[in-house]
């Protein structure tokens, strides 16, 4: 950008903040053809609340610097620049392409639509938008839920060494889901995803990147419905149904569906026995909550 151009960019993402949209972002190549991303707000955020943001999706920042904005109506702003040294894995071209991937998954963290933690990689690892950053969140609790053992780092580990199967996984939920899709489009985006996450599962050789992907794929797989694609939701949640006699391993006793629910600052499940099953909310503060709603069923059955 030339300083001209930038100075329009700039007023132009600065009129976009609101009190509903505390922070908007841009990833541009400055006048000497750096990469640098600068994050616009009314003011809340400090340095040391964005910095471990912006390395959970693992960029390298090397120098930052703020200008605060007082305008003569208004309320104060501030431009964050922070310059980028690269991502691990990914060129500089790579990183641009990618620009609008990242700068929506920004302001969804900022937002708190999102956690904020380092599984956020997996958005420029995979090329894949948060929402299916948070999709393979979602179906990662559940897996821990029905008894995965791994722990977080080695499944963080797994997933960004095999980005492009990761990728592969969230092409076939899409071509199982879309609603956009009718019979015959599914059936051969199905066929052709399934295809090309088969392909990447019998490259894999160790043993537990091959238990944890098969899993997922298995999962995604035993679903059979979801609210990904609703767009009257009044926040950001996932919730998925699966079908427990398709799943490879579960706990017993197996109830006949299952609905698993993703929330940045909760999740829970719903066990049910047959097509019509009562049911009731309960809180719990256990990891393993899932052991604890399987006694209750057990006992009512």
């Amino acid at each position: 950008h030339n300083p001209v151009a930038r100075a329009a960019s700039d007023i132009h993402f600065l009129e976009q903040l609101t009190p509903a949209r505390p922070i908007v972002a841009d990833l541009f190549l400055d006048e000497k053809g750096r990469p640098s991303l600068r994050l616009y707000q009314l003011g809340n955020l400090i340095l040391s609340e964005m910095l471990p943001v912006l390395d959970n999706f693992g960029l390298l920042i090397y120098d930052q610097y703020s200008d605060p904005i007082h305008p003569r109506k208004g309320d104060p702003k501030d431009i964050d620049t922070f310059r980028i040294q690269g991502v691990n894995g990914l060129t500089t071209e790579q990183l641009l392409e990618r620009r609008a991937l990242l700068v929506e998954a920004l302001v969804a963290v900022f937002a708190k639509k999102m956690p904020d933690d380092s599984l956020n990689r997996l958005l420029l690892a995979a090329n894949i938008p948060w929402k299916d950053v948070d999709l393979i969140r979602a179906y990662r609790g559940y897996a821990r839920q029905i008894g995965l053992t791994l722990t977080l780092p080695r499944i963080q580990e797994i997933l960004l060494n095999q980005a492009g199967l990761v990728s592969a996984l969230v092409g076939y939920f899409h071509a199982r889901f879309n609603p956009a899709l009718d019979a015959d489009a599914r059936k051969v985006a199905m066929t052709a995803t399934a295809e090309v996450v088969d392909s990447g599962l019998r490259r894999l050789r160790a043993h537990d990147e091959d238990m944890l992907l098969r899993l997922l794929f298995n999962l995604m797989q035993s679903s059979m419905r979801t609210n990904y694609y609703r767009t009257d939701k009044r926040a950001h949640y996932l919730s998925f149904k699966v079908q427990h006699n398709l799943v490879s391993h579960l706990p017993e006793p197996r109830m006949k569906y299952e609905i698993y629910v993703h929330h940045n600052e909760m999740e829970g499940l719903h066990l049910r026995g047959g097509s019509i099953a009562r049911g009731g909310i309960r809180w719990s503060d256990r990891s393993d909550f899932r052991t604890e709603i399987l006694d209750l069923v057990r006992t009512q059955m």
